[in-house]
């Protein structure tokens, strides 16, 4: 890391790239052993910005690579030593990703190295009016947010104290 690193800037939802974020290292925690490597890089193409989470773990199978990102698909090589299924962790990020209008793929060689690698378009123009949240159109640091809002998603906004949850579950 630079100290004089040159600021890249990306429209974006922030609770959504957490999640991104943290399926993506825990898997890399997973799957690299002590004294491992994991990395997280930052290339600014002319049109997208591109980011690379790569670890030097176990890598994934060349057959199993196209299945990464279905949920729950049962593979033949026990990769975590407890469940041969790809869970919905990878499914979550490719669905965010794609909701950030961006792309995501795998590259890997089994037994030495995996590498995620996301592409988000610069910009804003290729989100739909809907899709910004308009109080971040106009504020100075407007560049550093997405922008996401559910179809289903009213523009009503409520807090705790607006909610009753009195009558709400349990869960330990």
């Amino acid at each position: 890391f630079s100290p004089q690193a040159e600021v890249m800037h990306l429209w974006y939802d922030s609770g959504k790239m957490e999640k991104v974020f943290f399926n993506l290292l825990s898997n890399a925690f997973k799957f690299t052993p002590d004294g491992g490597k994991i990395s997280i890089r930052l290339k600014e193409e002319a049109t997208s910005i591109r980011v690379i989470v790569e670890d030097n773990g176990m890598g994934i199978d060349r057959e199993d690579l196209p299945h990464i990102f279905d949920r729950f698909h049962k593979f033949d090589r026990d990769y975590s030593g407890s469940y041969l299924g790809s869970g919905i962790g990878l499914a979550l990020v490719k669905k965010l990703v794609e909701l950030h209008h961006g792309k995501v793929w795998a590259e890997s060689e089994s037994d030495v190295a995996t590498r995620f690698i996301m592409d988000f378009p610069r910009g804003m123009e290729h989100f739909k009016a809907d899709e910004i949240i308009p109080d971040y159109k106009d504020n100075e640091h407007a560049d550093h947010y997405l922008v996401y809002r559910p179809e289903h998603q009213n523009s009503t906004t409520l807090n705790n104290s607006q909610i009753d949850l009195s009558d709400a579950p349990t869960l330990l």
